[in-house]
Formats: C-alpha cells, sequence, structure tokens
C-alpha cells in the first residue's frame, strides 16, 4: 500500500478523536484511526491526509459506529455545540425505520408444518410504546402468513437471575433450571416448543435492555457453540430493535450482536427491523412505511 503520512493539524484532530474514549482504550483505537485515515487517504490517492480528510473517515466502520462522540469531542475542541439530547426538535431527524433481510436462497428451510407456531418476547416495559407497536405489526405479518401468534411480555412476569451454578448443564432437569419462577413455569417450554421465535428490545444504555439480557442469561444451558448446531436443529427468528439516538446505523453492531447471540440458541435470525430516533412514546406510529416494513417482515419470516 502507498506510504501515506497525517498532516500535522490531522495529527492534532487525531488526539482530540481519541478523548471521546476512556483512557484505557484509546490506544487501541489510535491504530484504528490511523488505519483506517491512511486507507481512505491512498484511495483518494493522497499522499498526505489532511483534517478534513480524516474527518470524513468518521463516516466509515468502525468509526461510524461512534460517530456522535467523535463529532462531539471535536465540536467540543472548538468551542462549538452539539445537540445531544436527542430531543424531538432536533433539525434534520425524524424517527426512521430500517431492515434486514436474509436472501430467499440462504434462509433455512422452511418447517413442512401445516401451522407454524411464533413466539414473540417483549423486552421492553412499556405497553405502546415504539418496540411494542413494531412487534405487533411484526406479528400482525405472521397472521397474515397463517402463523398462530403468542406474545409474551417479560415485564410482567417473575424472572429471577441466572445464579451461575451450571446445573443446567450438567443435569437432566425436567424445567431446565433448579430456579422456581416464571422461567421454569412457562417460558422454557414456549422457547423450545416454538417454530420461530421473535425478540424486540429498545436500547438504553448502548446494549439490549436489562430484562432480555436477564432472559438470555437463564437460557444458558439451552445454547451451545453456533457451528455445532446440525441444520435439521436450526429455526427461523426475527429481531425488533429501538433507540433515541439519532442515525440508523447508531446501533447497529448491537443488532449484530444480539443476531450472534440468537444463533447460540440455534435460532437464526432471517428478518431484522430497527427504528433510530424514538424520542416520544409511541411515535413510530405515524411511520407508515416503517410499520409496513415490520409487517412484510413478520409475513416473510413465516412465508420464506
Amino acid at each position: 500500500m502507498k506510504d501515506v503520512k497525517l498532516s500535522d493539524s490531522a495529527k492534532e484532530t487525531v488526539e482530540i478523536m481519541l478523548t471521546a474514549w476512556p483512557a484505557i482504550v484509546r490506544e487501541r483505537w489510535r491504530d484504528k484511526i490511523l488505519h483506517i485515515a491512511k486507507l481512505y487517504g491512498a484511495s483518494k490517492g493522497c499522499d498526505e491526509v489532511d483534517d478534513k480528510t480524516l474527518i470524513e473517515t468518521i463516516d466509515l466502520w468502525p468509526l461510524s459506529e461512534n460517530k456522535w462522540r467523535l463529532k462531539s469531542a471535536i465540536a467540543k475542541s472548538r468551542g462549538e455545540s452539539l445537540q445531544m439530547g436527542f430531543k424531538k426538535d432536533m433539525p434534520g431527524f425524524t424517527p426512521s425505520v430500517s431492515s434486514w433481510s436474509a436472501p430467499s436462497e440462504k434462509r433455512i428451510a422452511k418447517s413442512k408444518k401445516e401451522k407454524l407456531k411464533v413466539t414473540a418476547v417483549l423486552g421492553s416495559p412499556r405497553k405502546g410504546g415504539n418496540t411494542d407497536i413494531l412487534l405487533d405489526k411484526m406479528l400482525d405479518g405472521a397472521q397474515s402468513a397463517g402463523a398462530e401468534t403468542e406474545k409474551i411480555v417479560l415485564s410482567k412476569l417473575d424472572i429471577k437471575f441466572c445464579t451461575g451454578c451450571d446445573a443446567c448443564t450438567k443435569k437432566n432437569l425436567e424445567n431446565y433450571c433448579t430456579i422456581k419462577d416464571d422461567m421454569t413455569r412457562e417460558l422454557y417450554k414456549k422457547f423450545v416448543d416454538c417454530d420461530i421465535l421473535i425478540e424486540a428490545f429498545p436500547i438504553y444504555t448502548g446494549r439490549e435492555s436489562a430484562m432480555l439480557a436477564n432472559y438470555h442469561d437463564r437460557l444458558y444451558g439451552l445454547g451451545r457453540l453456533p457451528w455445532t448446531w446440525e441444520t435439521e436443529e436450526l429455526r427461523k427468528g426475527a429481531i425488533i430493535v429501538t433507540w433515541g439516538a439519532p442515525g440508523k446505523s447508531s446501533f447497529e453492531n448491537v443488532i449484530e450482536h444480539h443476531i450472534n447471540l440468537m444463533a447460540w440458541h440455534g435460532i437464526i435470525v432471517e428478518e431484522a427491523v430497527y427504528a433510530s430516533f424514538c424520542t416520544e412514546k409511541g411515535i413510530i406510529a405515524s411511520d407508515e412505511d416503517g410499520l409496513k416494513k415490520a409487517f412484510e417482515a413478520g409475513r416473510k419470516i413465516v412465508e420464506l
């Protein structure tokens, strides 16, 4: 690769960008920023990356996943104000629904059952909230394709924390766990019996909601390395994710992580619907195109 250097002003900007992270991880990000900057500069035929070109790399992965913290660090260094309150009147931002869909030829084989059972797990405490609205639309789509559907609202259930005793991996437990609560009373059975699993959650602090994380901790004994599942054991899945931050790519890394997490349980996510800038409860209900995306995802997860 062409040896591309950074200008003095670009080097100063790198130091400013690094203040976006805690000191313990800055050197890791320094290597990434410099590597991306030089690759980008070489692609543009530059001998030297200037300040303007460096800032353009913020829109490139993996820096794009940290776009707002980087822009805030730069704005702060210049004495500028960057509104990051995620308020409903932020100029240029509106709620936006995006989706990913696995190619038809890459999907796992459709079940031969006459009527598929779709179980949806809602990891949001807000009835009528944006996650709940999109999930209901996805379930409508699944029903339109002939599936039987059920929605489980985690916030209404008694689900205790995993104690890490490992009994679920060592004993042939009738109800999969030694803890007596709604997991052993009903949720393990619903998880095992469903043909398709949908999980829906809001992002409050840069990850899945706490109640859904707890649910997955309790599924530990039913999981195994993704590549050890036989093809005929795999089941289809879908996810819905919402957040308040602007930018549809703000938390795509969380979506990918959760897709990988579900694969540990033999659930292959083939439809993902996610919404950004959900700054008010239920605001997504006015996005007809977004609701249609959720409905279509529900239909396809059953039909394809």
